[in-house]
């Protein structure tokens, strides 16, 4: 179940990208108001990462993420009757609140009831729901808003978000397994900031696996689509479905390298997928002259090596003792949006800032404008890739130590 919280809450993260004419028209923004209404979800999200952790860690994840996916319901309802840019803003703050307990919680869960030789597997399932959802939220949200309107489909997405909470809520009731954890009562939060804070290899795995996945953040969340169909000269649709094959990649990689991550070198996995993404994302944004096959190709191998971020996951697991584990994957996981949401907003604003007034008022982009601004997603990559070489491998004893 938190697994499909995740995967629900994916998909409303990246709904914007396919609502940009509609949002554009009933709130009469630009690109640089679209970029913030999008990367307005994410702050909230960030912020939140440590604190999840901390709660997490103190009191268990059931009732914190019931209580998330009734108040994502609200935020849902409010961004389907908003009147103002304003408004359906605060509602996406909202959503981005809530959403912050949907992936950390559900590792939580998984730390507390598996053995720690799984975790990475367990983590790349979860993940792999999110991306489903992602992919979800792309091109069949596309079709979907475009037969029922933004105000529709956000409301029945508000059902969806009720239901959830109360079958967390039935099923807290009805759990006959005894959680294997006491809410932290035997360790103290600032011991475990503390932890956290002094831990060098950890921050340094944090910008990694930002750097990793920030790229596919502002892409494949955001800009993608509209880039696709301008680059490409596809319909929308189409721009969608094939930006959504990112995500799709993945479904299948992120338990590919959860698994792989058990029986080879993570760190080399690691540096593997910056290198793979870093030339697949060239190919993407530069490349001219490939058939929609050849170019649908592309991007679904892009997300299967996008998938580099589960042995960095479980690298931020094994950093710390067990129990801080909420907290370091707290932070983890906010680096991992946190250039990502960055960079959405400054390509919105550069956009805005480069095209002409005719382009703002028609919302289409030409492909050389992104591929100008994109350059900074290939000095991501770059970053992330160097790196991953300043990086060591954790020794056993530290792994055994952290675990048991």
């Amino acid at each position: 179940m938190g697994a499909f919280f995740f995967f629900c809450e994916y998909f409303l993260r990246v709904s914007p990208s396919v609502m940009l004419p509609q949002l554009s028209d009933k709130f009469s923004v630009t690109a640089a108001g679209l970029g913030a209404l999008s990367a307005f979800f994410y702050y909230p999200y960030i912020l939140m990462q440590i604190p999840v952790g901390m709660i997490t860690d103190k009191f268990g994840p059931k009732k914190v993420m019931m209580l998330a996916a009734f108040i994502t319901g609200i935020a849902c309802i409010i961004f389907a009757l908003a009147n103002s840019l304003t408004l359906a803003i605060i509602a996406r703050m909202l959503m981005g609140f809530c959403g912050a307990f949907a992936f950390v919680g559900t590792l939580r869960l998984a730390i507390n009831f598996f053995t720690p030789s799984i975790f990475a597997m367990l983590t790349g399932i979860t993940q792999a729901m999110g991306m489903l959802g992602a992919a979800v939220g792309e091109a069949p949200m596309s079709i979907y808003v475009h037969h029922v309107g933004v105000e529709v489909a956000m409301l029945s997405f508000a059902i969806l978000f009720f239901i959830i909470g109360f079958l967390m809520l039935w099923m807290s009731k009805h759990s006959t397994t005894n959680q294997q954890f006491t809410a932290s009562n035997s360790s103290k939060i600032s011991q475990g900031i503390k932890e956290v804070v002094n831990n060098k290899a950890l921050w340094l795995n944090c910008l990694f696996i930002g750097c990793l996945y920030g790229p596919t953040t502002v892409f494949a969340e955001m800009w993608g689509a509209s880039f696709t169909a301008s680059f490409r000269e596809l319909t929308h649709t189409d721009a969608a479905f094939t930006t959504s094959l990112i995500f799709i990649g993945m479904v299948f990689g992120c338990p590919l390298f959860g698994f792989l991550n058990s029986i080879c070198n993570a760190l080399q996995l690691m540096r593997l997928s910056a290198l793979l993404c870093l030339i697949l994302m060239i190919v993407i944004i530069y490349v001219p002259g490939l058939s929609l096959l050849q170019l649908q190709a592309v991007y679904f191998c892009y997300g299967i090596c996008n998938a580099g971020i589960i042995p960095s996951y479980n690298r931020s697991a094994l950093l710390v003792p067990r129990q801080y584990s909420g907290i370091a994957l707290g932070v983890t996981n906010m680096f991992s949006v946190l250039l990502g949401a960055i960079s959405i907003q400054i390509v919105g604003i550069l956009i805005h800032l480069i095209s002409s007034h005719q382009m703002q008022n028609t919302h289409i982009y030409p492909a050389e404008i992104y591929q100008r601004i994109f350059i900074l997603i290939i000095v991501l990559f770059c970053i992330c890739l160097a790196l991953s070489f300043k990086m060591k491998p954790i020794s056993k004893s530290t792994s055994l130590s952290h675990v048991s």
